[in-house]
């Protein structure tokens, strides 16, 4: 529970920026009444299998920087053993309120430790709620 909690304080805070693309934030979004978490609103976050370290949401397309085209997540097992391709699979679901995007499971593909799970050309808009699942091999 303590780890949970350390990821709802994370993800409200984190902006985490990856090589060559932004970590999505919007202006004037604030905690507090929005069910949209990616202005950060992290309760409707959920993860099964094992503990979550990063969820970010992407922008991959700087002419429309409203679009979420990525969510990238890090897991680990036990103390600190990384999930990669080699000992598991992650999937997410984002149920998005406007966009393009699934709201299906999507599997994500892994380098370095980071799962990047994107739907095509699709994005996001807004997400109302995420799901992580990590399947252990």
């Amino acid at each position: 529970m303590r780890n949970l909690l350390q990821l709802l304080g994370g993800v409200a805070v984190a902006g985490a920026v990856a090589a060559g693309t932004t970590a999505f934030t919007a202006s004037g979004v604030t905690d507090g009444t929005s069910s949209v978490i990616a202005g950060g609103k992290v309760s409707a976050v959920a993860i099964t299998g094992a503990e979550l370290d990063t969820l970010d949401f992407v922008n991959t397309d700087a002419t429309n920087p409203d679009r979420i085209n990525e969510i990238k997540v890090t897991a680990h097992v036990g103390a600190s053993t990384a999930v990669t391709s080699a000992n598991g699979i992650v999937s997410v679901k984002a149920n998005t309120v406007t966009g393009t995007g699934a709201t299906t499971w999507l599997t994500c593909t892994e380098s370095g430790g980071t799962w990047t799970c994107a739907d095509g050309s699709n994005y996001w808009n807004s997400i109302t709620t995420v799901d992580v699942a990590v399947n252990l091999v």
